[in-house]
């Protein structure tokens, strides 16, 4: 057909032609324009909706339709012929586009003619289509019902056989199909069924007709199944669709048509029995569709949208089975890829109802990938998404439930995971109240499986949402909703798995709380059931094996079974090493089966005893101690941001790691020191660990394995540039793909796994596997890991010195003794201004059982405790605390009995035996010294002077003034300007700003200013400049940074080495830490208040002694000088209120 490509001119003459022409020359005319109309219409179609050759047609028929309208009807084609073409013009154009103009012509053009022939049955039809497609856009429910009017009506007047009762059927059909699942009620779908299935026994079995039919009876069978799990509607769906695949099927839309219907069956029958054969027939269907939807032009180009949120799904599905990580994240990539267009035609059509199903996909997604690497961006992104499909639908909508339910499952995680203000959690959870309202006034999901999920969620916030711990009666409520779902007939495995585990769950916690077995034994039904599921249906991750752990942990500690607990430790084991099972499960599992042999009561030590006959204590308690230190760093993955590390850190509480090393390893295993050290140093201060990880030289590797090093590089550069493409995948990916951080980080594992598989690189990223080498980090001083005992428990001090690695029990540093300590430091901090002899005496009670408990008997174990005062106290060794958890907070560098050192001049305190500095990991320390090498190198090259950065802050913004800020900095000045060119910044202009830029140049640092910690999060604590109520020096911005060049940082200001965060007490986040993250190797800080005026003695004491014998300025000398002029204040009489905070970090 000969494409007429024309322009073609409004004008408004049309209804004075006949005037001026005869009656037969206007019949021609409008017999011609009608034909020229009708082939631009088709000419449009066959170049697949692009051109202009439709709106050319339309003009012509609106200009013959007003000549039309002014003539006789006998010879000229008729005005309703002309505006039925006019309608399905604009009805085809919707059919592809999806304009909301097009849909409002087409109705206006079909009632217009309905109102001249009431009869007609192609505008009945048409009607019907209309409705349903501002339906499919607007989701409003009367369209529907306008809808079935239209299409009732034409039913009821044609005959089967026509093909216009077929596009009837079928339009039928679908609008059935949606009612039904909007208002949750199969009826329609069994009206649906019934009419396709006589609409087929009146047609042959040749064309397209009949297969559409098929199809459309074989999706209703299918949908009824979804809903009511009627295995007859599965077989006949599977069947019909079986007969189609054999028939030809001429337009490519039908094929597509087909590919969908295939497709969505496929992934039913995978919900339901979790076949992997239905993921996989179901993802290679509707693969076809959405290529089949892009590559054949009569497809509307609306189609790909909705296939490729069926595609995501699919591919979610999978990523729950199966471990390749391009999963969920090609998920994402179909999900959005057509997302543009779809917003643009919600804004077309004034409603985002179409989107509602897409933030669902999307929310979906986003929480998958949380469950995969707990990133709270992921989580927070995924409640987003859920909330606006939430806000999309209607409570009269069926989907809502879903929605809801779905929203509602995660806000419980994000009350656990979430740090912010309790305000912030308040409104969280008067969001979950309120949705539960909602909820029950909506109609319930459709599926019984999206029912069953819908009161399993609202038992679970009834438990969530209580605060403190839970109480029969509130049991008894879960209990109530979980029966209720149970109530439902559902064939979903998934679904039921999980229900009995809740129900086990519950029914175990409700067993602890009444101390009634008969709880247990039901449990044990539950998770019987859930046996049989899996046997039944080869269902692979019911994950009820923790819930049956704990079930029988629960029997152990009411009876005192020793059977009981010896199959809750099967079970532990079975779950850490089974590669079915998530990290964070075999975390949780393998530091329950720790706890369980950790107890002290009687049954755990008979049940320890009695596997102690046997290897099993021996082995399989060292391979659960070794997967906690392995899992805790897998879960801190280098593909998250510090601020989603610390999440999991305190989520997973890993401040147990340490304790639960030790114990096991000392006082169970009798495993060395030397091995203590090695799996303690893991499994500790995890963000120090990436972060060294990321700084360490890889020269020795690039001499020997090339190829392995330049791997390890580019993952490593790949990490630190989250928002570049993964170049890895290769075109085309590479411009779809964003990076997967994630994996990215997986990815690194192995290969550092690949490294310490070669001969020479075991220790890569490690402690030296060597105790000699080990040994050698003593070579400038002991050093001393302090952990407290678990509970009541002893605590150990593991000391490193040139002669040994050794471990001294500390039979009183309980992680008890240290909590009553640190609250008995607060109160005499909170006494301080009213009462400061009370305030003295508790803070040397708390010197003086640190002395005994810990720092004694330590320094005795290494042979540093003087019998008399030594006056010189620069001879002093050298000591380096570690220290850990409560300890943390605890100033054992001034541990001491001063009232019998007063009395009888006994160097009974550490700062008359050692010279005390703190490191927060032996990794740590090693690179603190390897940068100040470094840095005292490049000065020693360098011709020019080294810079000194001088911060006076004596009046800060909302902050008491420090009058003696700016005397502090001058005096400071004048002793190193000989040394190093000063740099001043005196308020009231200091910003963040020019505080940063000087920083990267100055080789020491002295900032006088205020300091303060941050109640709820250590990245919050702060540096106060002018600017400080909107850009803050926070430890979040600092650890980020790289000071290329400042050797000594001094933090004369209030709580530098404070971190009040009991779940992070373990990284070492403070603002002292975080100047040694940036590369600063000597920071001096403080571990609570000062007072300005004593510390301009501190400051000019200490940088006096900074000076070495030849009078050159010596930053090693920092520890000894730090050390030295504190004891010249305890000499004085100085109460430790005010030399007490002020410590030495780093080399």
């Amino acid at each position: 057909m000969e494409k007429y490509q024309i322009e073609v001119p409004r004008t408004n003459c049309g209804s004075h032609v006949g005037q001026f022409y005869p009656q037969h020359t206007v019949y021609d005319a409008l017999r011609v324009a009608v034909a020229m109309a009708d082939r631009q219409y088709k000419s449009w179609c066959e170049s697949g909706g692009h051109g202009k050759e439709l709106e050319n047609a339309l003009i012509i028929l609106q200009e013959a339709l007003k000549i039309s309208q002014g003539l006789s009807q006998e010879l000229s084609p008729s005005t309703i012929e002309i505006m039925l073409r006019i309608g399905d013009f604009h009805a085809e154009r919707l059919f592809r586009k999806g304009k909301r103009t097009d849909a409002e012509q087409a109705l206006q053009a079909y009632k217009e003619v309905r109102t001249r022939d009431p009869s007609n049955l192609r505008v009945m039809v048409m009607l019907g289509f209309i409705y349903h497609y501002q339906f499919e856009m607007m989701g409003k429910r009367w369209l529907l019902d306008k809808a079935i009017d239209a299409l009732s009506e034409a039913l009821t007047a044609g005959s089967i056989p026509d093909s216009l009762m077929i596009d009837a059927l079928l339009f039928s059909a679908d609008i059935l199909r949606d009612r039904a699942q909007f208002d949750g009620c199969a009826d329609d779908l069994d009206v649906m069924i019934e009419i396709l299935r006589f609409a087929l026994n009146s047609l042959g079995h040749s064309g397209d007709g009949p297969a559409l039919i098929r199809l459309k009876l074989a999706e209703g069978l299918a949908a009824r199944y979804d809903v009511l799990e009627h295995g007859g509607d599965l077989s006949e769906a599977e069947s019909l669709i079986a007969v189609v695949e054999d028939l030809e099927m001429p337009q490519p839309r039908h094929v597509v048509y087909r590919d969908l219907v295939k497709g969505g069956l496929s992934i039913i029958r995978f919900q339901k029995f979790r076949q992997h054969e239905d993921l996989r027939a179901s993802l290679a269907a509707y693969k076809d569709a959405v290529i089949g939807a892009q590559t054949h032009s009569d497809c509307p180009q609306t189609l790909p949208f909705p296939i490729s949120l069926k595609l995501a799904g699919v591919l979610l599905e999978g990523s729950h089975k199966n471990s390749v990580h391009l999963l969920p994240h090609g998920a994402k990539m179909f999900a959005t890829i057509f997302w543009a267009e779809a917003v643009a035609r919600c804004e077309d059509w004034h409603s985002n109802h179409i989107l509602a199903e897409g933030h669902l996909r999307l929310g979906e997604i986003e929480r998958s990938l949380y469950w995969r690497h707990s990133t709270l961006n992921f989580l927070n992104e995924s409640i987003s998404h859920f909330r606006t499909s939430v806000k999309l639908t209607s409570l009269q909508d069926a989907h809502f439930g879903v929605r809801a339910t779905a929203l509602l499952a995660l806000l419980p995680v994000r009350f656990k995971t979430d740090h912010n203000p309790p305000l912030h959690i308040l409104a969280a959870r008067r969001e979950a109240v309120s949705l539960i309202g909602q909820l029950v006034r909506a109609r319930f999901p459709f599926k019984p499986a999206d029912t069953q999920k819908c009161l399993i969620i609202i038992g679970d916030l009834i438990l969530h949402l209580r605060q403190g711990k839970p109480t029969v009666e509130l049991l008894d409520k879960v209990l109530l909703h979980y029966f209720k779902a149970e109530s439902i007939e559902c064939i979903d495995i998934g679904v039921n798995a999980d229900l009995c585990r809740r129900v086990a769950e519950t029914l175990t916690v409700k067993g602890i709380l009444t101390g009634d077995f008969q709880f247990y034994e039901t449990a044990q039904t539950y998770i019987n059931r859930i046996e049989i599921l899996v046997d039944k249906r080869r269902y692979q991750n019911a994950g009820h094996w923790l819930s049956l752990a704990q079930l029988h942990e629960a029997k152990f500690n009411l009876k005192g079974d020793l059977i009981d607990g010896r199959h809750a430790l099967e079970q532990y084991y079975q779950i850490f090493h089974n590669s079915k099972y998530g990290a964070r499960e075999k975390f949780t599992a393998a530091v329950s089966y720790c706890s369980l042999l950790y107890k002290t009561d009687t049954p755990s030590r008979d049940l320890f005893h009695k596997l102690q006959e046997s290897d099993f204590v021996s082995i399989k308690l060292g391979h659960a101690i070794t997967n906690i230190v392995d899992l805790s760093l897998q879960l801190v993955s280098d593909g998250l941001s510090r601020k989603e590390q610390l999440t999991i850190i305190r989520r997973e509480d890993f401040n147990i790691v340490p304790r639960v090393v030790l114990y096991g390893y000392r006082f169970l295993l009798g495993k060395s020191a030397y091995e203590m050290v090695q799996l303690y140093e893991r499994g500790r201060s995890v963000l120090w660990d990436r972060l060294i990880n990321s700084k360490t030289q890889t020269d020795m590797l690039e001499e020997q394995h090339k190829e392995l090093a330049a791997r390890y590089r580019e993952l490593r550069r790949l990490i630190a540039s989250p928002n570049e493409r993964d170049p890895r995948y290769g075109d085309p990916l590479s411009d779809l793909m964003p990076q997967d951080r994630y994996q990215t980080a997986a990815d690194l594992d192995n290969v550092i796994k690949e490294i310490r598989a070669k001969p020479g690189f075991e220790d890569f990223l490690l402690l030296p596997f060597s105790q000699t080498e080990m040994q050698s980090f003593a070579s400038e001083g002991p050093i001393i890991y302090l952990v407290v005992g678990n509970g009541d428990g002893p605590g150990v001090a593991l000391t490193i010195s040139l002669q040994s690695v050794s471990a001294v029990n500390l039979p009183q540093f309980s992680d008890n003794q240290c909590r009553r300590r640190n609250t008995q430091l607060q109160r005499a901090f909170a006494t301080r201004d009213d009462e400061p002899s009370v305030s003295d005496e508790l803070l040397g009670e708390i010197l003086k059982w640190l002395w005994y408990s810990a720092a004694k008997p330590t320094l005795q174990a290494l042979g540093l405790l003087s019998t008399k005062k030594e006056l010189d106290s620069t001879a002093f060794p050298r000591i380096w605390w570690v220290t850990s958890n409560w300890a943390s907070r605890l100033p054992i560098h001034a541990a001491g009995d001063y009232s019998l050192a007063k009395e009888k001049g006994l160097p009974c305190t550490v700062m008359d035996n050692v010279i005390s500095s703190y490191t927060p990991t032996l990794r740590a320390l090693k690179y603190s010294r390897g940068r100040l090498d470094q840095l005292k190198q490049q000065a020693s090259i360098g011709s020019e002077a080294g810079k000194l950065l001088l911060v006076a802050m004596h009046d800060t913004p909302d902050r008491p003034k420090l009058k003696d800020a700016v005397a502090e900095v001058a005096l400071v000045s004048a002793i190193l300007e000989p040394h190093l060119k000063p740099l001043l910044l005196i308020s009231p202009k200091v910003t963040r700003k020019d505080v940063i830029l000087n920083l990267r140049q100055c080789t020491v640092a002295h900032l006088a200013c205020h300091g303060e910690a941050d109640q709820a999060d250590p990245l919050r604590s702060k540096l106060l400049f002018e600017d400080w109520g909107s850009k803050p020096l926070r430890v979040g911005f600092l650890m980020r940074m790289e000071l290329a060049k400042c050797q000594l940082a001094f933090l004369s200001a209030c709580q530098t080495a404070v971190n009040q965060d009991e779940a992070l007490t373990e990284e070492g986040l403070h603002l002292s830490g975080a100047f040694q993250m940036a590369g600063v190797p000597n920071v001096i800080a403080t571990s609570w208040n000062i007072l300005d005026n004593a510390a301009i003695g501190v400051a000019v004491q200490f940088y006096m002694g900074l000076r070495n014998e030849v009078g050159e300025l010596d930053v090693t000398r920092s520890a000894r000088s730090l050390h030295a002029t504190v004891l010249d204040m305890r000499n004085r009489g100085l109460s430790p209120f005010f030399w007490g905070p002020y410590s030495h970090f780093g080399a």
